[in-house]
């Protein structure tokens, strides 16, 4: 297996933790906000990372850290992905993974393995509106997954980044309907000032933190723990 990327040392990938971070390239969806879009098209800005060097530096790192968290693009896609959780959790590190859902035979392998302590998984907006992200989308495989992380992950959250024009108040609303009872869930706001899969998108004002706020408190009770806002910058 081979990396894209990685951070030695994130402070914000593993809710509570200093975490090692690492990316996969590729992804089936062609989500036009995507913040990562080198992941998804290429080409990738540096040379792929071989899973080897990769665990020789979690080892090495090991006495000082102890969480790692596997994003992308999307992990899951990477068929030799529980071989390398399970070189990392023989290393003695709680994983994260970061997942769109897409793949939920994939993640329902790693979960009944033990190789996922913690699961994020972004719901983009309504499982009817999924088609409109483009790529290849099987809106009932995404359900799969949202409901496998609910069964069976140690621990987890689902997360919306709220893009006007793929997500509006009344999509958020569906969604926290459809997750009721989930543990964890976070709004995000959309950041047009990033890196975009589609430069058009950055035409798109965010929806105001003070929106973002009201609409988390009106979902909350649709879930055990407080709703999150996150990513809030000068959009106020």
């Amino acid at each position: 297996m081979r990396f894209a990327g990685l951070v030695p040392a994130s402070l914000v990938d593993y809710p509570g933790h200093v975490a090692v971070t690492l990316f996969t390239a590729g992804c089936p969806l062609r989500c036009p906000y995507c913040h990562n879009p080198e992941l998804v098209v290429g080409p990738l800005s540096g040379r792929p990372l071989p899973a080897d060097d990769v665990l020789a530096f979690l080892r090495r790192r090991r006495p000082l850290l102890g969480h790692l968290c596997v994003t992308g693009g999307e992990p899951t896609l990477h068929r030799d992905l529980p071989e390398f959780l399970a070189a990392a959790r023989h290393l003695g590190y709680a994983i994260k993974l970061d997942t769109n859902g897409g793949s939920p035979d994939a993640l329902v392998g790693l979960l009944r393995a033990g190789l996922c302590d913690y699961v994020a998984m972004d719901v983009k907006t309504v499982w009817d509106r999924y088609p409109e992200l483009g790529g290849a989308v099987d809106p009932a495989a995404h359900r799969r997954s949202a409901l496998a992380i609910r069964a069976l992950a140690p621990d987890y959250e689902f997360r919306t980044t709220v893009v006007p024009g793929l997500v509006g108040h009344d999509d958020v609303r569906t969604i926290a309907t459809d997750l009721a009872g989930a543990r964890r869930y976070a709004l995000q706001q959309f950041d047009p000032a990033r890196p975009l899969l589609d430069p058009d998108w950055k035409a798109v004002r965010p929806v105001p933190a003070a929106v973002l706020r009201a609409w988390a408190d009106e979902v909350a009770p649709y879930f055990v723990e407080p709703v999150i806002v996150r990513n809030l910058g000068v959009w106020v």
